[in-house]
C-alpha cells in the first residue's frame, strides 16, 4: 500500500517533466516570430532600396534620351541659338 502513494518529490518531477516540453515549444514559436519579423523588414527595405535603384535609373536613361535626341530644345543646341545657360538647360533635373 505504502507503494501506490505518491510523494512531493516524485510529483514534482513528473509535473516539471510534463511542463518542460510546453515552454520549450513556446520559447521556439516566440524566436521563429522574432527571426520572421526581421526577416519582413529586411524584405521592405530591399524592396525600397531596389524601388529608389529602378527611379533613378529611369531618370538617367530620360535624361540621356533627351539630350542624345538632337532637338532644338537640348541644351546643346540652346546655347548655340544664343540663349543663356539658365534658360538652355532642360526642365526636368
Amino acid at each position: 500500500m505504502l507503494k501506490d502513494i505518491i510523494t512531493v518529490d516524485q510529483l514534482s518531477l513528473v509535473i516539471s517533466q510534463a511542463a518542460a516540453p510546453a515552454f520549450l515549444l513556446g520559447a521556439v514559436a516566440s524566436f521563429l516570430s522574432v527571426l520572421v519579423t526581421h526577416m519582413s523588414r529586411i524584405l521592405d527595405r530591399s524592396r525600397t532600396i531596389n524601388e529608389i535603384r529602378v527611379t533613378i535609373r529611369k531618370r538617367e536613361s530620360s535624361k540621356s534620351n533627351s539630350r542624345n535626341c538632337g532637338c532644338a530644345r537640348s541644351w546643346s543646341s540652346g546655347r548655340s541659338i544664343g540663349r543663356s545657360e539658365a534658360e538652355s538647360r532642360p526642365a526636368f533635373s
